[in-house]
């Protein structure tokens, strides 16, 4: 049949247009299957791309945050280490005199051990936010392949700009 899609091209499109929590599709792959993406999107409704291209936004506004999230959490690890340290450092003496009324004040100050903030710390710098950083790049090439076909089509577009929600 002249025109018809492959499946294998449905399921790229599918598949590219889904919302990732492990970034199934990666920047690697968003670009190298551009041109299947294209070929998948032609064969959908303008109403059909339109719906798509705002539930990527939206995807890639979640993955932005994640990266802003992720990165405030390591500069809050590095701040909660400098203090711990801080106060072992300035209190030595005193933890040697009065080690309960000390434990308390650390307890006040900071809810984890140093041993923690240097664990979420390590998770964050080198698995969290590199796989956020991936996701993050992976729906913005989508949500850019998305949009230069929306806007490439010869029929009239709504406005696609995303909601904001902050």
């Amino acid at each position: 049949m002249p025109g018809a899609l492959a499946s294998a091209e449905l399921r790229f499109a599918a598949k590219s247009l889904a919302r990732h929590e492990q970034g199934e599709i990666s920047f690697l792959e968003a670009e190298a299957g551009k041109n299947i993406l294209k070929r998948g999107l032609q064969a959908m409704s303008d109403n059909a791309i339109e719906k798509a291209t705002l539930a990527k936004q939206a995807t890639r506004e979640i993955s932005q945050l994640r990266v802003m999230l992720t990165a405030w959490e390591i500069e809050e690890a590095e701040h909660q280490a400098e203090l711990l340290h801080e106060l072992h450092h300035s209190n030595m003496e005193g933890y040697l005199d009065a080690n309960q009324e000390a434990s308390w004040f650390e307890r006040f100050l900071s809810d984890r051990t140093l041993a923690d903030v240097k664990d979420d710390f390590n998770f964050n710098r080198t698995a969290a936010y590199p796989n956020d950083l991936a996701s993050l790049a992976a729906a913005d090439e989508q949500l850019n392949q998305l949009e230069s076909h929306a806007k490439d089509s010869s029929h009239p577009k709504k406005n696609l700009q995303p909601n904001s929600k902050l």
